[in-house]
């Protein structure tokens, strides 16, 4: 089992629920066209120079392709949402506005044993950047429904939500366990901490929900799901 991301912003958050991303009074047929534009032209994953592999396109196809029918429908009803268990109703306008400003980058770097990659959303802009190490991203692309499960974590640390309790976690963890550290770290030792375990699981079970369900994965991830 490929690791998982590392989110790394803890300041703040970029609000994803309030950007006006469509003409509302666009026809469903006028927003379903639009909406299929936009994600058949969207590069969702690219690759640093070093990055060896025409690989790294297909793959990235491949994820948009897992979700393509679900942002299409989102696009064309942001009123809607979907309910999750964990922290209620999610607005399909504030999945939607995550997905445009997702992007996937497959690098060489290591991050630690059992990290996959960082997450940084909320940091300075709008974007919602994921760096993902490029063996990690190939391997999630070896399993039944690895890449629609990259996309929807990544889509689930982007909430509002999310990255409020990704902050609060953190500030859980620096006053208990992480407490007298250096700053350097906190962040190296956070990962192996009860508070980190808690948002991945939370996180994983957002994804699975907005994922549908998660029928067609034949996985568990990394610290498994929060129970309602």
């Amino acid at each position: 089992m490929p690791g998982e991301i590392i989110v790394t912003s803890r300041v703040g958050t970029f609000d994803f629920t309030n950007a006006v991303i469509q003409n509302t009074a666009g026809t469903q047929q006028m927003l379903v066209a639009q909406a299929t534009t936009f994600w058949t032209a969207k590069t969702l994953v690219t690759k640093e120079i070093d990055v060896i592999g025409d690989d790294i396109t297909v793959i990235g196809n491949s994820m948009k392709s897992t979700v393509f029918s679900q942002f299409i429908n989102m696009y064309a009803s942001q009123g809607a949402v979907i309910n999750s268990s964990i922290i209620g109703a999610i607005k399909y306008g504030e999945l939607v506005n995550i997905l445009r400003n997702l992007k996937f980058t497959a690098t060489n770097r290591e991050f630690g044993v059992g990290r996959a990659g960082e997450n940084g959303v909320g940091i300075g802009n709008s974007e919602v950047p994921v760096v993902i190490n490029v063996t990690a991203l190939r391997n999630y692309n070896l399993l039944n429904g690895g890449l629609q499960y990259l996309v929807w974590h990544e889509v689930a640390h982007a909430l509002k939500s999310m990255q409020q309790f990704n902050a609060a976690m953190w500030d859980e963890y620096r006053s208990g366990s992480g407490s007298g550290l250096s700053a350097d770290v906190q962040a190296k030792q956070y990962p192996d901490s009860d508070q980190f375990k808690r948002n991945e699981a939370r996180a994983n079970t957002i994804a699975r929900e907005l994922a549908g369900g998660g029928a067609n994965w034949n996985f568990t991830p990394p610290y498994g799901y929060e129970v309602p």
